[in-house]
């Protein structure tokens, strides 16, 4: 549940789980889709936006000690994270021996689970799972920096967006895109992180909620704003990748780029939450299925790439076209990213049946 900080309640926001639900297209699209203004524009806030959303929901009072909120961290992150690695690592050293795909080692990208790097050349078998103790990472930072007052907060956040900047360019002493945990990103994330915990201080969960839907057409009128801006801003920052320490062109652009996707997916998402009390609206099960892959973004994150690999390898196989139109041309890209989407939505049902299951048998 969501706990709201101004009203105390723990009624969810369904349109907090849409919105990680929009996102995880985006997600999905960029990782698809390798060239191109789509994937500059999906990367240009998809990231960030997660991080803003899970800074939304953080609440400090929640945990006694930082002991106590490692702990609670350590087994909803840390523990499925090294879970689906070692499972997505057997899948994909398996694949590569049956298809006699050339892999320089087996062993090192499995190795590699513990230094969780998100930057080039890690985790080979699920790159996506780098944000995982990336947001861990976050999250112990804020731990500490949330317990100042807002103004010392934000003013720390800003900070640590300027570390995380200034780790990211060329150093000739050390490459701190080797650092354990994709540090480096999370001194970028915390900023997004820091900038959702913030605003939802002011503006609670339930007060947004309410105030985009009493004036909707408001609502609407700021949201389509912030796309079309992002639309326009997003293509032209050029390549960004936080996991990789790439922030685009232009640094002002990065932030106010990843703050216009916020603003868009938020007001969209309030918007399309009110579909879901008509029980006959022709958006109503689109936007149930967008609020359940939000609920279940991490089992999204850890499947979508192994689906992926295994989807453009059987598109390859029937069109005998080569990976880069598979991954650069729409007429292509866009049936594989409907086919990953459902697979990936079978895969996270099965998951959920087998965790239901275990659990009634107390074995979770």
């Amino acid at each position: 549940m969501y706990r709201d900080t101004h009203t105390n309640s723990t009624e969810r926001y369904e349109y907090i789980d849409i919105a990680k639900g929009l996102c995880m297209l985006a997600v999905v699209w960029g990782h698809l889709m390798l060239a191109g203004a789509s994937n500059r524009l999906a990367y240009a806030f998809h990231i960030q936006a997660f991080f803003f959303l899970s800074g939304m929901l953080f609440r400090q009072e929640k945990h006694k000690s930082l002991l106590c909120f490692a702990k609670h961290r350590a087994k909803t992150l840390l523990l499925p994270y090294a879970a689906f690695s070692l499972v997505t690592w057997t899948y994909w050293a398996l694949r590569c021996t049956l298809l006699h795909i050339e892999v320089r080692s087996y062993w090192k990208p499995l190795a590699q689970t513990v230094l969780a790097q998100g930057s080039a050349g890690f985790l080979v078998h699920n790159v996506a799972l780098w944000f995982v103790t990336c947001l861990f990472v976050v999250e112990t930072l804020y731990y500490f920096l949330c317990k100042l007052p807002p103004w010392a907060t934000a003013l720390m956040c800003a900070l640590c967006g300027g570390v995380g900047y200034w780790m990211v360019q060329p150093h000739s002493f050390f490459d701190f895109k080797l650092l354990p945990w994709s540090i480096e990103a999370a001194m970028t994330g915390v900023v997004f992180y820091g900038a959702g915990n913030l605003f939802v201080r002011k503006f609670p969960l339930s007060v947004l909620y309410t105030a985009v839907l009493r004036r909707k057409g408001i609502g609407a009128a700021l949201a389509g704003a912030a796309a079309v801006l992002l639309l326009l801003l997003g293509p032209r920052n050029g390549h960004v990748t936080i996991a990789q320490g790439s922030l685009g062109d232009c640094l002002f652009l990065f932030y106010l780029n990843g703050l216009l996707g916020v603003a868009a997916v938020l007001l969209f998402s309030v918007l399309l939450s009110d579909s879901l009390s008509l029980s006959q609206g022709i958006l109503t099960k689109p936007v149930a299925w967008l609020s359940w892959i939000g609920k279940n973004s991490f089992y999204a994150m850890a499947i979508h790439i192994p689906v992926m690999v295994d989807v453009v390898w059987i598109f390859s196989h029937f069109t005998q076209q080569g990976m880069d139109a598979l991954r650069t041309s729409w007429r292509f890209t866009f049936p594989e990213f409907l086919l990953i989407l459902l697979l990936t939505s079978l895969w996270i049902w099965a998951l959920g049946r087998a965790r239901r299951y275990f659990k009634s048998r107390h074995f979770l």
